[in-house]
């Protein structure tokens, strides 16, 4: 069989057996929840540093989920950096499939093995998703340290590429500037920092020119409030997607709204189709996950456990003055929201499975 129809089956398959496990109802296990989880502690494993988005909503969940859910167990977060999450991936799919191990995971593991990358320890058909809490499709920014440059115009006239620092390939970050460097841009992404707020520190020393990370005013004033205190501020706009940057932040550092990605890159139409593809894939990055064979009791008490957290305004309250925007997207539409990938042209997939791993 076509290995793209192959994957396209296997898809139609995953989603099918996530919508015929919410229907199952577990009426009897309902009652002994509270005792299943009653004295126990749920471990969240982040497979990223201390202080980035990933940590961050690791541990906004650890704060709300508990009274959620029933017995509340107490939840612990665990940081296992390395290898751009694979090693908090493979050991989260090795544990003890009791659903008291969960994983903070990138939504690029699943779009990866869709684009035929065997990724060891995982099998996107058989690891039990519970949802993603950040569904968000904002406009993002890519910044220079202003001492660099202010404009786009000064990044082509530098005469050498300027740096710009990720996790790994494939992150919903990384994606725009990958991208940019695709099309014959003068940028070069530098991979293996161990998380969002390694790569802010990177940028805050001058080790890099760029920084996809900061687009949201909060993350700023969260990790370095003294670059909006400088005048001018320490880092300039260069180039956008998806849609126009907030006054908010432009006032915070007295910008203008820089130009949108379609603007000022030399592109082809299937570059272009991959940049929409990625658009429409990349609404939030983060899906918490659970190793294969957890019992479909246990997986659905965390499901709504889960799902009742991140719509709760105190939930939301909390993320909203930390910086992190939440919209819930449940586990079945999640896996509806990736045939974007399978029914891809096989030029777009070519193009799609070098942005998202490299190759």
């Amino acid at each position: 069989m076509d290995r793209k129809l192959d994957h396209k089956a296997n898809l139609q398959s995953a989603i099918l057996g996530l919508v015929l496990s919410a229907l199952i109802s577990t009426p009897s296990f309902a009652a002994d929840a509270a005792n299943y989880f009653s004295g126990k502690t749920l471990r969240i494993v982040v497979g990223y540093a201390p202080g980035g988005g990933y940590d961050t909503f690791a541990r906004l969940l650890a704060v709300h989920f508990q009274k959620h859910l029933p017995g509340q167990p107490q939840i612990q977060v665990v940081n296992m950096p390395g290898a751009g999450s694979e090693i908090g991936l493979r050991y989260v799919m090795k544990a003890k499939p009791d659903g008291l191990t969960m994983l903070n995971m990138p939504k690029v593991f699943i779009i990866r093995e869709l684009l035929g990358e065997d990724i060891k320890e995982f099998d996107y058909q058989k690891a039990l998703y519970i949802g993603q809490p950040d569904a968000i499709a904002d406009a993002g920014v890519l910044m220079a340290r202003t001492q660099v440059a202010t404009s786009w115009k000064d990044i082509v006239g530098r005469g050498k590429p300027s740096t710009n620092g990720e996790t790994e390939v494939g992150t919903s970050v990384s994606i725009p500037a990958a991208w940019l460097e695709l099309t014959g841009a003068p940028i070069k992404n530098v991979y293996g920092y161990g998380g969002g707020s390694e790569v802010l520190g990177a940028f805050n020393r001058g080790e890099l020119d760029l920084t996809t990370r900061a687009s949201e005013l909060a993350v700023i004033k969260r990790s370095f409030p003294e670059w909006l205190e400088k005048k001018p501020a320490f880092l300039t706009p260069i180039v956008r997607w998806r849609g126009t940057l907030g006054k908010e932040l432009l006032d915070a550092g007295g910008w203008k709204q820089p130009p949108d990605l379609y603007e000022i890159a030399k592109s082809t139409e299937p570059q272009k189709a991959a940049l929409n593809a990625w658009m429409e894939l990349g609404t939030g990055s983060k899906v918490f996950t659970l190793p294969p064979g957890v019992p479909n009791e246990v997986y659905q008490a965390l499901k709504k456990a889960f799902e009742a957290t991140v719509t709760d305004p105190a939930f939301m309250k909390d993320a909203a003055a930390r910086g992190a925007d939440v919209a819930l997207l449940k586990s079945e539409n999640l896996m509806a929201s990736l045939k974007k990938v399978t029914d891809a042209s096989e030029e777009v997939r070519h193009i799609l499975k070098k942005l998202y791993t490299g190759k």
